[in-house]
């Protein structure tokens, strides 16, 4: 989270608000946006905006001046006189921030009163690795598992032993090699390091691990990035090449995945290499699940509703605790779980906003897989341009996207 003044920039939600409101801006110019701030030590040229923002879209370079002036728009920049713009044009050069602009670093904070259940195995194995790195052996453990088993849960228990927990998410349709940009600035380091001034595949694997150095001279560190399946091709192909570096550093770098669509799941060869350690979340069995619903429940459940449970949810925990929860406040009959399942996910469906809720429905004519731009252009003008209704889609758990 950058906040900018009175404005929030909000990397992990693609969202730019002041206080409570929420500021409209395209996708490209808030990729630029987010650009100048995280350069904003130096000047950022034309050319360099086109090739990271516009990467892959011929544009002409008059969409870098339109960008500039929504994000101007935005942040009442063109109300300001010319000499105290936040968004500075050097001419000649290109374009820099000089706005106020403080980083606000992520910190892993366990809070959850459900038992951590069924787990101790992952725990263990994730506890011995953290003990080999506080004896100088560094590494990659790599988190696999469906949406809801438990991967960031398993991260915040050890975290809680572990202190501060530098943290860094891919995020669908995020800027280019986000994870690491956004490592650099939690880690007080500038961008420089996976910018595009380091043309080179092995300049930027080659900075990375000199950023990672660093964090670990000072005290031995667990780094973690979430989400890899959103993950762009360069950042994968900069953690294939920086696992066979690892045991060398002084930092374990945690990775989280989900596996349950494999279409969804980018090519890297991380899962079968052996320079990573592999942790794989099952599903939950029906004795792990008693002492969480009765959590939940505030009594000791009984064990045919805790089997019928185990069969609607897969032995999800998610699940299991959306279930749960909706039973304590007895919104639902106690005698059709499958039914209160399905419930369940409408409940989210029907939270979501009115164009996202249209686009998911325009998208469900096509079927379990749809193209974005076939569903937009089926809904003429009723959906926003910048694909928001697909990423609340997905952070809903109602969309999964697929590698291609």
């Amino acid at each position: 989270m950058w906040t900018l003044g009175p404005y929030q920039l909000d990397p992990a939600r693609f969202a730019l608000t002041r206080g409570d409101e929420p500021i409209p801006l395209q996708r490209r110019p808030f990729d630029a946006l987010l650009y100048l701030v995280t350069h904003r030590e130096r000047v950022v040229s034309r050319d360099e905006l086109l090739e990271v923002v516009w990467e892959g879209v011929v544009v002409t370079p008059g969409a870098v001046s339109t960008a500039v002036h929504e994000i101007r728009g935005a942040l009442g920049d063109l109300d300001r006189p010319r000499q105290e713009r936040w968004i500075e044009t050097v001419r000649g050069r290109g374009f820099r921030f000089a706005g106020p602009a403080l980083h606000e670093p992520e910190r892993v904070v366990v809070e959850d009163p459900v038992p951590f259940v069924g787990r101790s195995a992952p725990l263990a194995e994730l506890r011995a690795r953290l003990e080999r790195l506080r004896q100088g052996t560094g590494g990659v453990v790599l988190i696999e598992g469906p949406a809801g088993m438990g991967k960031t849960r398993l991260i915040q228990e050890i975290a809680s032993t572990a202190g501060s927990v530098p943290t860094a998410h891919c995020e669908p349709d995020g800027p280019p090699l986000w994870p690491f940009l956004q490592l650099a600035g939690v880690l007080g380091a500038t961008v420089e390091a996976v910018s595009a001034e380091h043309r080179s595949h092995v300049a930027r694997v080659d900075a990375i691990a000199g950023l990672l150095q660093s964090a670990g001279e000072r005290a031995p560190t667990m780094v973690v990035i979430e989400d890899l399946h959103w993950a762009d091709r360069p950042s994968l192909a900069i953690l294939e090449s920086l696992a066979a570096r690892m045991a060398a550093l002084p930092v374990l770098l945690v990775l989280t995945q989900r596996t349950a669509d494999e279409r969804a799941v980018p090519a890297h060869g991380l899962s079968e290499s052996p320079l990573v350690d592999c942790i794989r979340l099952e599903p939950l069995q029906v004795r792990h699940l008693f002492p969480l619903v009765g959590a939940i429940l505030g009594r000791v459940p009984a064990p045919e509703l805790v089997g019928r449970m185990e069969r609607a949810s897969g032995g999800n925990p998610l699940i299991v605790r959306e279930l749960a929860r909706r039973l304590s406040l007895e919104e639902e009959s106690w005698s059709d779980v499958p039914k209160l399942a399905r419930r369940v996910f409408s409940s989210r469906f029907d939270a979501l906003g009115a164009e996202v809720r249209h686009g998911l429905s325009v998208a469900a004519l096509c079927g379990s897989t749809f193209d974005a731009p076939l569903v937009e252009a089926a809904a003429g003008e009723s959906l926003p341009t910048d694909r928001s209704w697909v990423r609340a889609g997905v952070r809903a758990g109602i969309l999964s996207p697929m590698a291609d």
